[in-house]
This record gives C-alpha cells, structure tokens and sequence, in this order.
C-alpha cells in the first residue's frame, strides 16, 4: 500500500478537520475592597472566594474573561483554575484577566488598548485586553477581547475605532462587562450598527438568554455581560449563570457563558513564537536626593510618581529626586532541561518627555535577581551596567523604544532553571548634571515589555514523542506492544540519514495506527507534527552526527564516511557552510513558507511554554 507523503497527509487532516466547540465565560468577580457586608471575599464564616470556585469549576469554561480582579483575588483564581495559563491587564486597583486551558489553547500575540475617560483623564484602569489565540484541537486562529467599560458609549466608540488593529482579519471575541444593555445606544455602537461601524459583532446569548439580567435583583431586560462575537463564530447555545451557591450569590454580577463553534478556515500552525511578556508597575521608588528638604527618607517613601528621571519637587527650588525603575519578568518556561532564545526584546513605552536630559537611562542587569519580590533593595542593589541606553530625542515622546536583550535573558534561562526570570533596571547615573533644571522620562508602568523568540533543542522534541507514546500507552489507547513498536523507532543513532529514516518509519507507523482506527486524527497529529519538527531539525545539511549543531565531531563523522554521501565534496561543502551554526534555528531560516510540519508545531502543543504573568509583590 503506498504512503502519502506526510506534509500531504496533514494538510489533508486540516482541511476535513470538523469544527470543535468551546466554551467562553466572562465574569465580573467583584473586586475585594468594594463588597458590601456578607460579601467579603475572604469572609471568616463563608467566603465568598469558594462560592466563585464553584461556579469556575461547575461550568469549566475553555476560555474565561475577567473582570475586576486585584492582586490579592488572583492567586486564587489560579488555584480554582490548575489547568489554565492566562494574561492580565493594565494592573491598578482591579484589573481584567483573560485564563484559558494551555493544553487547548496558545497565545501568539497580546496586548492591551487603553480606553481614556474623557471625564477622568487620570483614570488609567479601564482598557481592553486582548490576545491572538491558536487552538491546537482545530488549527484556526481567533483573538479574543476582554474589558469592563466605565463610560460606555465612549468606551465602544473608541474599541470601534482601536479593535480592527489587532484582529488582522482573524474572527474576533469581545466579552466584558460592558455596563449597558442590548436595547442602549452603546450596544448598537460596539455591534456595529450605528457609529464608526468598523466591525459587526453578534450576541452569542440572543435568543438563548431571553431577558434574564446579569446583574442580580435588576429588572428584566438589563444584562450588561456580553459574549459577543464576529460572523465566522457560531452560537450554539448560552446562558446567564443564575446559581446561587449554598443559596448565596458568588458576586454582584452572573456569570455569562456561551458554547460557540469557529467556522473560519484553519491557519498554519506558527514557525515561530513570539512572546509578550507585561511587567506591572512598581509602587515603590528608590530615590537619589540632593540638596536640604524634610519629608523623605532616601528610600522614596510616599512618593507615588511612576516614571524614571528627574523630578523637582513642589516648591523646592534646589531639590532634585531621581528615581529608578525595576522591572521583572517571568519568563516562560519548559518542562525540558534547555530553551533557545533566538532573540529578546525589551520595549519601554516613553509616556512624556519634561526638558531635556543630556545623556540616556542606563540599562542595568542582574541575573542572580530570579524572583517575583520588588524589595527596596532592588533599587539599590548592585545591577550589573548592560552597556545599553535608552536614549528619547526631544520630539520622541509617545512611542515604544526597543532595546535588545538577547544575551541577558539566555543568561537567565542558564541561571535559573525551570522558573526563569528576568530582572533589569533603568536608571540615571550622574544626578549632578540635573542640578538646577527639571527633566524627565516619564515611563508607562504598565507599558514595559519583553518580546522574546523561543525554539526548541531536538532532545527537546525526542523527549516529546517519548513521553507522547508513553501517555497513550498509560492512558489504553495502544497496549505495549504497539507502543514499542514506536518507542523503537526513536532508539538514534549518530548517522544522519538513518535516522531521517527512522523518524520517517515513525510517521509512517503513526499513519498506519490512524488508519487502523487505533489512534484518533488529533491523537496522531500530535505525534507526525512534532516528529516531522524533529526531521525538519535533524535534516539540515552539515549536522552529520544529528546532535543539533555543526562543529568539528560532524567534520571527523565525515572523514569516516559517515555523511549521507560518504566522502563526498558536496557534504563537505554543506558543513563548512554551516559549521558553528544551531540546526534549530538553520531549520527556522532555512523555511521560505510557513508549513504546519514546523519547527514550533508540536513543541508548543506538547512541551507547553506557558506565557504566565506573576504580579509583583506590592
């Protein structure tokens, strides 16, 4: 019986692939701190906390949209949710979150648009969370969207206008409290139907919701919760989740959920990562003072401004404050011993520019800083210089700066392990050049990014398939024999071609399990996408000895007559032109199209580097 080629063979499964349900939630938890009496969130008798980790659990959404959760709700939506990554907003008071399960779903791309309150113009809490989502069950991507609108309808002119940035055409979820409802003039705006009018969203509860409130004790007709979606997503069914819990409401408003089908095509699965990584900001700033004043203690106690520069403090002639900025990152993480970072990026929003500072902010490292805790020794601690500066011409307030950090963060990741962080601090050395002038780089605290691009070792992948055989062997799907019968085809040796050759066998045999009806479609994708990863890996020309690089073990294998063609100028010629590289990232290069057999494919799916976002400790 003749094979089908394997790329032929996946692209064929994409494209019969039916269409999965999920699930989407948004839930406004109410933020400890604004409960009235016996709503406490940690209340000694019956905390209110449990009553939401039922309904979390009851309802076990794929994919949940936040609203007003604080830094001290947080940890333990995370215990109520193990299975689930997630992102988070703008952080302030309360903020928005999006948690979605990590072995269904990806992020690809995040990031947030500020939703201004012409009335409040220091109000810096609302905006709309966003991130790009792959899902690995169906190959389709989507972005979903999650706010808490405080003037709505400036709030939904304005996403009118921002959200068509970041969709890029791929279908679009919007959910959140939108604070009015269905009948208002602010729903017919976010929906398209009046004003700007950029996109059109449908209401995933209309008809299955009817006129059931999301806010309890509000009359009929008065949900403000919103699942809403573009045309290429499909409502099959939703609710406004009324349950009380031991007959006592989770929060002051329901729950809304909605199970939903993507009928849009799929998309190839990403060649490679990119990362976003958001700091919070920092509430305590370490100070350098000069000159008399009475009030501060050197440490920056009670000082509130967010921002690196210099600052002359109010009504003090002869007083300069220059302050530092902290910024950790947690980075995310495998469950293998070794991660490649090909690239890091730190992006530092510039906010405003006051006067004119003569020289940049310095860039400062420390890779022995691996943990969450902002301490005011941090501010002081002894960073090692980068060499690197932020330096903002006059007229170049309002924009993003990039800085490249690559070397530092590879340094992390060899430092820490399998918690990885990193640390950096900008900072202006000489404070005597501002004496007698004020100058400032204001810095968006909630706007200081890491970008990073991740590929995978090939022992990396080989522990994937291993691991991968195992689970279905452990699980029933293939008794021992059969996984054997795997598992033996991924016993390498060091000659290149027989083990393209074995890893082909591979495939082959998980193509014959489909076919046979012993593995599901999905259950053998998941094996041929992160096999043909590793072929893509092992196959660049010059890797003679297929351990993921070229350096002089491939040259004496060639001497021996091991390269594919023993002896030959031409593979000769091959690992002079590659000697010193990393395969994995010859593999990622030498890739002109996208193909779902690349080199992230089933890495991502499997060993799951999980973009986690800790808040710093306060």
């Amino acid at each position: 019986m003749k094979t089908i080629a394997p790329l032929l063979l996946v692209l064929m499964i994409q494209s019969i692939a039916p269409a999965q349900s999920f699930k989407v939630m948004t839930y406004n938890i109410l933020a400890e701190g604004l409960e009235g009496p016996g709503q406490h969130w940690l209340d000694p008798n019956d905390p209110r906390r449990d009553r939401v980790g039922a309904i979390l659990q009851q309802e076990d959404a794929d994919l949940i949209g936040f609203q007003e959760v604080t830094d001290s709700q947080l940890p333990d939506l995370i215990e109520f949710l193990p299975e689930y990554d997630y992102i988070l907003g703008t952080p302030a008071f309360f903020y928005n979150a999006i948690f979605f399960k990590r072995d269904r779903y990806l992020v690809l791309d995040n990031g947030i648009i500020d939703l201004p309150d012409p009335r409040n113009p220091f109000d810096l809490i609302r905006n709309v969370l966003w991130a790009q989502m792959f899902d690995w069950e169906t190959n389709q991507s989507f972005v979903m969207a999650d706010t808490h609108f405080s003037y709505p309808a400036f709030n939904a002119i304005v996403s009118q206008q921002e959200v068509p940035a970041i969709t890029n055409g791929l279908p679009l979820l919007f959910v959140g409290d939108l604070n009015f409802p269905p009948s208002s003039e602010g729903f017919s705006t976010i929906t398209g139907q009046s004003g700007p009018q950029n996109f059109t969203l449908n209401d995933a509860c209309d008809p299955f919701c009817g006129d059931v409130s999301s806010v309890p004790g509000w009359p009929p007709g008065t949900r403000i919760d919103h699942v809403l979606h573009t045309s290429e997503i499909v409502a099959t069914d939703a609710r406004v989740v009324t349950d009380l819990v031991d007959g006592l409401l989770p929060s002051d408003h329901f729950a809304v959920t909605a199970d939903l089908l993507n009928t849009s095509p799929p998309t190839a699965r990403p060649t490679h990562l990119q990362y976003t990584l958001i700091s919070g900001d920092i509430d305590d700033q370490i100070v350098w003072e000069r000159g008399s004043s009475s009030g501060f203690d050197g440490l920056g106690d009670g000082i509130g401004a967010i921002g690196v520069g210099a600052f002359l403090a109010s009504g003090e002639a002869s007083f300069n404050i220059l302050s530092r900025q902290v910024m950790k990152f947690q980075l995310p993480f495998t469950t293998v011993t070794e991660t490649t970072v090909e690239n890091a990026t730190l992006r530092v929003f510039v906010e405003d520019l006051l006067g004119t500072l003569p020289e940049g902010l310095s860039l400062m490292h420390d890779v022995d800083d691996n943990d969450s805790e902002v301490l005011k020794s941090h501010y002081e601690a002894p960073y090692v210089d980068t060499g690197l500066e932020l330096f903002v011409p006059q007229d170049g307030a309002g924009q993003y700066y990039d800085i490249d950090v690559t070397e530092f963060v590879r340094a992390d990741y060899q430092s820490d392990g399998s918690d990885p962080w990193s640390a950096f601090r900008l900072q202006l050395t000489d404070g005597e050049q501002f004496a007698g002038q004020t100058a400032a780089y204001i810095i968006g605290g909630s706007q200081l990014e890491i970008t990073l691009g991740i590929v995978p070792e090939p022992s990396d992948l080989i522990m994937l398939l291993t691991s991968g055989v195992a689970d279905l062997v452990e699980d029933g799907v293939l008794n021992q024999s059969q996984g054997n019968s795997l598992l033996m085809k991924l016993n390498f040796n060091s000659n290149q071609q027989a083990t393209l050759n074995r890893i082909g066998a591979l495939i082959n045999q998980v193509n014959a399990f489909v076919n046979a009806g012993l593995l599901s479609f999905e259950e053998g994708q998941s094996l041929i996408d992160t096999a043909e990863s590793l072929h893509d890996i092992l196959s660049v020309e010059g890797d003679f000895n297929v351990d993921g690089d070229m350096d002089g073990s491939d040259f004496l294998k060639w001497q021996r007559g091991g390269s594919p063609n023993p002896l030959s100028a031409s593979d000769l010629a091959d690992w002079e032109a590659n000697y010193g590289m990393d395969a994995s990232l010859l593999a990622i290069s030498a890739a002109t199209v996208p193909e779902p057999s690349s080199l992230l494919l089933g890495a991502m799916a499997s060993i799951g580097l999980m973009l986690r976002r800790r808040c710093l400790t306060r």
